[in-house]
């Protein structure tokens, strides 16, 4: 098969077009200030703690003033909000990095003494 001057002309015309639509079905947009607003319901509070969670939202410097559904569902305007809200609350979110937590209960001192009593035991035996 030979390349002719239309084969060619073909090639340059499918490599220097517009990029076509999507095929990928579009997500929904995000509309706001900022294109950003986030209803969380993992901050949801009461209706009747709506108050007090503005004044935390305030002392942590969350910044602007935080909607709430009737249901007392925070609305927020930006990501930024969100995370400091989210830190506020003690809530962890994926931004927050990696600890290792433990799970610590009552038997924590007592299992801490049993160690140091096997510890001194073994050092006795030797």
């Amino acid at each position: 098969m030979k390349l002719t001057d239309e084969i060619r002309l073909a090639i340059r015309r499918q490599l220097t077009a517009p990029p076509g639509q999507s095929r990928r079905p579009r997500r929904q947009t995000r509309t706001g200030a900022g294109g950003y607003r986030h209803a969380s319901q993992s901050l949801a509070v009461e209706p009747e703690q709506v108050c007090q969670v503005r004044d935390l939202y305030k002392l942590h410097a969350v910044g602007g003033d935080v909607e709430h559904t009737a249901d007392g569902i925070p609305v927020f305007t930006s990501a930024e909000q969100f995370q400091r809200a989210c830190k506020a609350r003690g809530l962890k979110t994926g931004r927050d990095g990696f600890e290792q937590i433990r799970n610590k209960t009552g038997r924590e001192p007592k299992r801490a003494q049993q160690r140091i009593r096997e510890k001194y035991l073994a050092h006795q035996n030797h």
